[in-house]
């Protein structure tokens, strides 16, 4: 890997071509969770790919978890600014109102992708938070900076996702347990 970064950092189009094909699926999955558009996902990709190559010569980065980590940074940063460049992210902020938080409670029967889908049925607002947060590993203070919000809003849509979402797997366990 550290000689694919070296030829990466020299403009080398045949390792330009392996780390987009190692890269790209990854990739793709991580802005798809915020941005839920196949369409702006492919758009955020190719531009995050630009940056990747664009940028790397200028980083310090030599092995495969560094790499690794700087893509899914540059990815996520680059799925928040198409979201704050189509406003969908302030227009859902408020959607649900006087909701309590709660933890969130899986069944045995809902698998990961059930969880997954139901992540993606979240409002933009929401899903960008939960995903950041609970995800991504960021504080509300990070997340505050980089959307530009108040730490409180980002607790605060933090705690509606995580009541909706326990809405929505109550709702899928009830569905499960009756037609079993």
């Amino acid at each position: 890997m550290k000689k694919l970064i070296k030829d990466l950092k020299k403009k080398r189009s045949k390792a330009q071509y392996l780390i987009f094909d190692t890269y790209s699926n990854y990739l793709y999955k991580i802005a798809y969770r915020y941005l839920k558009d196949n369409h702006l996902v492919e758009e955020v990709i190719s531009q995050a790919f630009l940056n990747i190559f664009d940028k790397i010569a200028d980083t310090t980065i030599e092995d495969e978890a560094s790499f690794k980590a700087w893509c899914r940074r540059i990815t996520i940063n680059q799925s928040l600014m198409e979201i704050r460049k189509h406003v969908r992210f302030q227009d859902n902020l408020s959607l649900i109102e006087n909701m309590e938080e709660a933890p969130i409670s899986t069944d045995q029967h809902l698998h990961e992708e059930d969880i997954v889908k139901l992540v993606l049925q979240l409002p933009d607002g929401y899903r960008t938070i939960f995903n950041l947060y609970a995800i991504e590993g960021y504080t509300h203070k990070e997340i505050s900076e980089k959307l530009s919000i108040s730490v409180g809003t980002s607790k605060s849509q933090l705690s509606k996702a995580r009541q909706l979402l326990k809405r929505q797997i109550e709702n899928t366990e009830d569905y499960h347990a009756a037609i079993r």
